[in-house]
């Protein structure tokens, strides 16, 4: 087994090189500061820092998370589990369960839709919950690199600069795609492991679970929105410049 992941690994590090030097990012890193406007911007220096430390902590992440999986699958004994969180809806009946007391409720039955934690040996449900905050946190790093953009432009003083528009607009589309996919992604992905969970009595149920939130998507457009509006304030400078 060493023998073959060593060749492996070197291969996953070479390709993760690759990757950074192809898409530059150091030169994404540096964002120009050599440039930085001379004017008081503690804030901005103060919240470049922030950024920065979530940027190179998702990074890290992203990176040792394949690594990790490989390790657990390959060292996995006859009992072992981990614990997931899975978005799924459910039913419970409390007149079914005996020893059960309840008061104030006019029906008794509780249901609704939530994110659910399970302590399974699944190996699917296990990848399955891999794969997205894989994907989350790739989105995460992009979502942050977009924003850093914005701060390092407005740390040198180019507030209304027509690209930071485009950065927004990137921003939005992927809040809005996210809030979009994923619905889809827990009722059919989630669906089919909370399928494979079989509860012994009509007390309880589990169901895949539908459920689009308004509320990102409309952020998204809203930021959708923004950019356009900081592209014809960028406009406007521009031809306010060119008449002086």
């Amino acid at each position: 087994m060493r023998v073959i992941l060593l060749p492996a690994f070197l291969i996953y590090a070479t390709s993760i090189y690759w990757l950074l030097n192809h898409h530059q990012f150091k030169t994404i890193w540096d964002g120009g500061l050599q440039t930085v406007s001379s004017r008081n911007n503690r804030l901005t220096h103060f919240v470049k820092r922030v950024l920065d430390v979530f940027l190179v902590c998702i990074l890290i992440i992203i990176i040792l998370w394949l690594p990790a999986l490989v390790l657990m699958g390959i060292s996995q004994t006859p009992t072992w589990g981990i614990d997931i969180a899975v978005f799924a809806g459910f039913d419970i009946d409390l007149k079914e369960l005996s020893g059960i007391a309840y008061e104030g409720l006019r029906h008794p039955e509780i249901s609704g839709k939530t994110m659910i934690k399970l302590d399974t040996s699944n190996l699917y449900a296990w990848y399955m919950f891999a794969i997205v905050q894989q994907v989350s946190a790739a989105i995460s790093f992009y979502v942050l690199i977009q924003i850093r953009a914005v701060v390092i432009s407005l740390m040198k003083g180019l507030s209304f600069e027509s690209e930071n528009g485009n950065r927004i607009k990137r921003i939005g589309l992927v809040v809005v795609a996210w809030n979009i996919v994923i619905p889809f992604f827990q009722y059919f992905g989630w669906g089919s492991v909370i399928e494979q969970i079989t509860i012994g009595s009509d007390a309880i149920q589990l169901y895949p679970a539908f459920e689009l939130n308004p509320l990102g998507i409309l952020i998204g457009l809203l930021l959708y929105l923004l950019s356009g509006m900081m592209q014809e304030a960028a406009a406007m400078r521009a031809e306010q410049e060119l008449t002086i």
